[in-house]
């Protein structure tokens, strides 16, 4: 499960893989990926959370097996695409 912030858990089997704590005022907890632009040191996460860095353009978009958060920070554009596997 993903939301459009980039936060989210995982299962396998009804079991918990990554710890999840719902909570729609924040939204701060999964796993998260980080990037760090080298020649200025700024960090900024791939989705919105948990850094909430305001990105200059950031979009997210829902299908049936995947999800893809896209965001623009000064001239570094990222693209994080994450797929549900069709194998059980």
């Amino acid at each position: 499960m993903v939301t459009a912030a980039g936060s989210g858990y995982s299962l396998w089997q009804n079991l918990a893989v990554t710890r999840w704590r719902e909570d729609v005022t924040q939204d701060g907890w999964g796993s998260y990926l980080y990037l760090r632009d080298v020649a200025t040191g700024q960090v900024w996460s791939a989705g919105y959370q948990p850094t909430a860095a305001e990105p200059d353009h950031y979009e997210t978009v829902f299908v049936e097996d995947r999800v893809r958060i896209s965001r623009i920070d000064g001239n570094i554009s990222c693209s994080l695409e994450i797929v549900v596997s069709a194998r059980g």
